[in-house]
């Protein structure tokens, strides 16, 4: 299929024209994180969910047996859910019903 079809995009050449290997080697584990020793490391179950001051909180099925840290806020109740240096979610204790 990419033998095949022209693309205007690309001059009307065919995608396989175009690839490129990379140059850059692919490792199929990725590196453990540090999150540092402030923070509260949980691991994502695999109903997606970490457990935290006797709650269960959903992460995302994509960190399913990943660790995550959980970083307080400056706000007091309100906490992120990171995952290295990126917050997947805010978890706030004030608005639980």
């Amino acid at each position: 299929y990419n033998h095949l079809r022209p693309h205007d995009a690309i001059g009307l050449a065919v995608p396989a024209d175009r690839y490129r290997p990379s140059r850059r080697t692919f490792t199929p584990t990725v590196e453990p994180f540090n999150y540092g020793p402030d923070l509260v490391i949980r691991s994502v179950d695999a109903a997606a969910n970490i457990s935290f001051q006797n709650r269960r909180w959903k992460a995302s099925k994509a960190l399913v047996g990943k660790h995550v840290a959980i970083r307080p806020t400056d706000h007091d109740g309100v906490f992120d859910i990171v995952f290295r240096h990126v917050t997947i979610k805010t978890i706030n204790f004030h608005q639980i019903g």
